[in-house]
């Protein structure tokens, strides 16, 4: 603390020794004003992520999203946000959307990483269409432990839905609160 910030003070990330490490390589890069991306990089990480990656330093080591988001390797054409399969998915074709950058809360992205998340689920959902044949889509966020989020990064669940998946699909997502999700007989 109170340290000033100078490239010549940092050297770069050694990649093969971090449990991220094409993130925090390029992470880093970014911080120490590399313009060229090293071997083993993001290469597509560049602005407008320096200036984040200022404000909220590398990610907590063990992240399973932010490792998620380097290998997966689709990134959005911004580099802020990766498309990833749920792990777990609930139907076939399960995506998630997540910042490349680790924010714990959909109202903590900036614009732009909103503007990419909402590009890549369009595009996202656009190959789901192609390969899937979904009948329609869910799409969800989980924000804060009482909403059911139970990993600490932002992430925009993209889940096709296919006719007969369940009985009555009606309410949709007012399923998360049981008691409430029949409001057409109220």
């Amino acid at each position: 603390m109170g340290r000033a910030n100078r490239s010549e003070d940092r050297k770069p990330v050694d990649a093969s020794r971090d449990p991220e490490p094409r993130l925090l390589a390029a992470m880093e890069n970014l911080r120490v004003g590399r313009s060229e991306p090293r071997e083993g990089t993001l290469a597509g990480v560049r602005e407008p992520l320096a200036d984040l990656l200022e404000r909220s330093g590398p990610p907590p080591s063990g992240c399973p999203l932010c490792r998620a988001a380097v290998e997966a390797g689709r990134a959005g054409a911004s580099g802020l946000v990766a498309a990833v399969p749920d792990r777990f998915p609930v139907s076939p074709g399960h995506t998630l959307i997540v910042p490349l950058r680790h924010v714990a809360g959909f109202f903590d992205l900036t614009e732009e990483e909103l503007a990419a998340a909402f590009d890549l689920l369009r595009r996202t959902a656009g190959e789901l269409r192609a390969s899937h044949s979904p009948a329609g889509f869910n799409i969800g966020v989980n924000d804060g432990a009482a909403a059911g989020q139970t990993i600490p990064h932002v992430h925009l669940h993209l889940i096709p839905r296919y006719a007969g998946d369940a009985e009555d699909p009606r309410g949709g997502i007012r399923w998360v609160l049981p008691a409430k999700a029949i409001y057409w007989e109220h």
